[in-house]
């Protein structure tokens, strides 16, 4: 039998593993770095309203990532579920499109990463959604 209910939350959130979630708030922070950095100081282009709207963008994930810590507390503390489907896949999720992110970063800041493999996929990965939103 479970333990009555605020005992439930507070058990839930104590198992939640941050392990994903630094993973994915660690992956923003370098995206957010490269993109100012690269885009912005670099380029001598820095954009007050480009700037809010990564930020905003930023923001967004952060919100995504709490409500799927919540979503996994909730499983937890409802159902005694041990696992964090939930949070582990938003920030799986999160992470992959920041760290594809900062590939294209990279690429705009040293075009000569243009021949790594991981650049070219990305690139290529990016062309081809372009072209896709086209139609």
């Amino acid at each position: 039998m479970h333990p009555p209910f605020p005992d439930n939350i507070i058990a839930a959130l104590a198992a939640l593993d941050p392990t994903w979630y630094a993973i994915a708030v660690v992956a923003i922070a370098i995206d957010l770095l490269t993109g100012f950095f690269i885009k912005g100081v670099l380029a001598h282009a820095v954009n007050s309203s480009a700037m809010r709207e990564g930020l905003k963008n930023k923001a967004w994930e952060v919100a995504l990532l709490i409500c799927a810590a919540l979503v996994d507390v909730a499983l937890g503390a409802g159902m005694g579920l041990g696992l964090q489907p939930v949070g582990t896949t938003t920030c799986a999720f999160i992470t992959i499109m920041e760290a594809t992110s900062v590939c294209e970063n990279a690429l705009e800041g040293n075009p000569d990463l243009a021949s790594a493999p991981i650049i070219r996929y990305v690139a290529k990965a990016k062309k081809s959604a372009e072209e896709g939103d086209d139609e």
